[in-house]
């Protein structure tokens, strides 16, 4: 008596599986890269949270007069934070008392920051804000704020909001 099987033998199945694992851990990395796009996304959210902060910090030196001074003061949160130009200045203590983010230390390899975000001031009209946990000299995934700026004279007289964008060549 002949017998017709009509499945698949054990080794075609094995070989089967192999191929397809073989093609899930090549092809895998490529789809799934959720550290990276966590930290584009989060850099994205802070972004987001600077633009609007800067926004009522404005809004709120409008209502007091401080929009064309170069520097005065603001309640937010009840503390004073000072502005220019009725923005916040880009320093450290400016942009922490806006966002109320907790701490906020400098950025350093040596020791670990404290919190979720570090910083590191460039000049004294610009910083840069870096995602605490993985930060490095090299770091290219980081945020910068540029304070506003006045330029021309008289009835010529502009003034230029902060810049707040992700780094130019941002890699996370």
């Amino acid at each position: 008596m002949r017998r017709n099987n009509g499945g698949f033998t054990l080794i075609e199945l094995i070989v089967v599986i192999v191929i397809l694992g073989i093609l899930a851990v090549t092809a895998a990395p490529k789809f799934i890269d959720l550290q990276s796009d966590a930290r584009l996304a989060t850099l994205n959210g802070m972004k987001a949270a600077i633009n609007s902060a800067v926004s009522l910090t404005y809004g709120k030196s409008l209502v007091t007069g401080q929009e064309k001074n170069e520097t005065g003061t603001v309640k937010i949160n009840g503390e004073g934070v000072d502005v220019c130009y009725g923005y916040p200045c880009a320093e450290a203590t400016k942009i922490q008392g806006v966002l109320d983010i907790g701490e906020f230390n400098e950025c350093s390899e040596s020791s670990t920051a404290a919190g979720d975000w570090c910083y590191k001031q460039t000049d004294t009209k610009e910083i840069n804000i870096y995602i605490a946990n993985g930060y490095s000299e090299s770091s290219k995934c980081f945020l910068e704020y540029e304070q506003a700026k006045k330029s021309g004279t008289g009835t010529d007289e502009k003034i230029a909001p902060p810049v707040v964008k992700l780094a130019d060549d941002v890699d996370c």
